[in-house]
């Protein structure tokens, strides 16, 4: 299709400048003043366009589909209250450096402020949560020509110096539609490459570094969450793995981790799970660390403060800022974790790397490997009577394929995974994780993008609760069409089970109230009904075995499977407080050793 007008050529320079500026997929939402864009796109990239009739659900798919590929997509919706349905999701964007870029149609500037309908201030409507809005009013002749320079630039916004969503408004007049006349003719023009560098850290802040290490008698690395750069989710975890390893031998400094850092599991093994040692208290000992250099988001344990405000030094690096919730760092390093850790292992100690050191880095890998023993054994025994959550979510974990993508989702879903199961995830499982503004807003849009963007052999699960799965039913519709595995796993523990573990529930304890406010139950049978009326395939699981099993078949189908993880909310307390008991035991008696 090659429709003639202003409108379109207009468009298909702005839509081809995108494309050629690293944007690999379109997300469309339909409507009328977008035609013009949605014609050009379908055009130019008819096989890497999306249609999805939510806005909201289109932005959190593209989010999902850029969180693996690290490059940005693009995401169309026409004028008025419709692109206001992403702010959710730039807002993500936004918090997590994740590259994305939206554009909006717009009606005429004569239309503004005249009662128009479909009609409102769309230049100021992300505010801050946006790296750049660029206002390219409507299609002009003269400027036709340097049109998919704006792209490029809009397109480079989003992806370097700190990745994230971008805004681009687009105005259109009438007509919309593809014209007679025959497409405006433009003169040849070399068309630029966008080449994004790194965020490096500074000679000065590696000096600062060696000098700390230099000093401290317990150093500790704490990974969290990613992704720290605009760049393939495969090749960050490769880069930062490396580079964790290279510190490793360098400077014998272990390295504890978040699973949605990327960086575990590890294929030889190596490197310790964060959420297993806190569980163990491995840090609150002779093991307490002295140096903390903490890389990425802020881990989501809660126990995690203790630790770091123990340590004398803290120093949190990241290309985000100076980002620091609990307030007590000693330095912050602008750079992207992978390169620190690279540049900081080319400055390894001569001679070796201290023995203080290295007896410190053994002690915490044998405390933690015995606090994952401890947490195995502890959940390997037969619940009594019904399912608990932490069970459900190991059972999870094992029965997943090698090289698996799991998104998880906020609240209990993400600290469950990590204390209790993430060790026992198999190699090559890549974590995703929303955890930016850390909402539990399109999880199963997320989860549909990342299935589009990931190799077909892969299989693609998302775990989440029911209300956050309740939070995205309508996102259920795009599911359909999947034609490799998928699997919404929900684990079904009677509502927001999470507010029980909060001061409120002590002041309103187990009142209709508390019931009504917060615990906010889903409707009985919801995702079974939800998964027939979608035409989806759906399984129930309520013991460790059918939890497995299910797991294990629909990993095996080139389709989308909802499986609903039945579970006993009153067991959860009482078994994480077992597991917590025999993990500080074991972890203890490993420590013990280190005195």
């Amino acid at each position: 299709m090659s429709a003639g007008g202003l409108a379109a050529a207009w468009s298909r320079e702005l839509v081809g400048g995108l494309l050629r500026s690293g944007v690999d997929r379109v997300f469309i939402s339909p409507g009328s003043r977008s035609t013009p864009l949605a014609l050009a796109a379908l055009d130019l990239a008819p096989t890497e366009c999306s249609v999805i009739v939510d806005e909201r659900a289109a932005a959190f798919a593209a989010l999902g589909h850029a969180r693996w590929t690290g490059r940005p997509c693009a995401v169309i919706a026409t004028s008025g209250s419709a692109p206001a349905h992403w702010f959710p999701a730039i807002i993500e964007a936004d918090r997590a450096c994740v590259p994305l870029l939206v554009i909006s149609a717009d009606r005429p500037i004569e239309l503004q402020e005249a009662g128009a309908s479909q009609t409102i201030d769309q230049v100021r409507m992300f505010g801050t949560h946006v790296r750049k809005t660029f206002e390219l009013g409507c299609p002009d002749e003269l400027a036709l020509g340097r049109l998919s320079e704006v792209a490029l630039r809009a397109a480079c916004a989003a992806v370097t110096p700190r990745p994230g969503p971008v805004h681009l408004n687009a105005r259109f007049r009438k007509p919309l539609e593809p014209t007679a006349q025959p497409p405006l003719a433009l003169p040849a023009r070399q068309v630029p490459v966008l080449f994004p560098g790194r965020a490096a850290p500074s000679q000065h802040a590696l000096r600062f570094l060696a000098e700390a290490l230099e000093r401290a008698e317990r150093p500790l690395v704490v990974i969290g969450g990613g992704p720290f750069s605009a760049s393939p989710r495969v090749e960050h975890v490769r880069r930062l793995r490396d580079a964790a390893r290279a510190l490793g031998s360098g400077w014998a400094m272990p390295v504890v981790a978040e699973h949605t850092s990327g960086l575990l599991p590890d294929p030889e093994g190596r490197g310790a799970g964060l959420g297993a040692a806190l569980v163990a208290g491995v840090f609150d000992g002779p093991l307490t660390p002295d140096l903390v250099l903490e890389l990425g988001s802020h881990p989501v344990a809660s126990a995690y403060a203790a630790v770091a405000e123990r340590a004398a030094t803290r120093v949190v690096v990241g290309p985000e800022g100076a980002h620091d919730p609990l307030g007590n760092a000693r330095a912050f390093i602008a750079a992207e974790p992978a390169a620190l850790l690279e540049d900081l292992s080319a400055m390894s100690p001569a001679g070796g790397a201290r023995p203080r050191h290295v007896a410190y880095a053994r002690a915490v890998e044998r405390a933690c490997r015995a606090a994952v023993g401890a947490v195995r054994a502890e959940l390997g025994e037969s619940p009594a009577a019904g399912l608990d959550e932490p069970r459900a979510v190991a059972a999870f974990a094992r029965g997943l394929p090698s090289g698996a993508v799991v998104a998880v989702g906020n609240s209990l879903a993400v600290r469950e995974l990590e204390s209790y199961a993430a060790h026992d995830l198999p190699a090559g499982t890549i974590v995703l994780h929303q955890r930016g503004a850390a909402g539990i807003d399109g999880l199963v849009a997320g989860a549909y993008g990342a299935r589009l963007a990931a190799e077909p052999s892969r299989a693609v699960a998302l775990l989440c609760g029911d209300v956050s799965a309740l939070h995205d039913v309508g996102s259920f519709a795009l599911l359909r069409a999947v034609a490799a595995p998928l699997l919404i796993v929900v684990v079904n523990n009677g509502g927001g089970r999470i507010f029980e573990q909060l001061p409120i529930h002590g002041s309103l304890g187990a009142t209709s109230a508390f019931e009504e406010l917060y615990l906010t139950p889903p409707p009985p049978g919801f995702l079974q009904h939800t998964a027939r009326a979608y035409g989806l395939a759906f399984e129930s699981a309520s013991t460790p075995s059918e939890v497995q099993g299910a797991v294990q078949r629909a990993a095996e189908q080139r389709r989308a499977t909802v499986i609903e993880i039945v579970v006993d909310p009153s067991r959860a307390k009482d078994v994480g407080e077992a597991v917590r008991l025999a993990a500080r035991a074991a972890a203890r008696e490993e420590a013990s050793h280190a005195k």
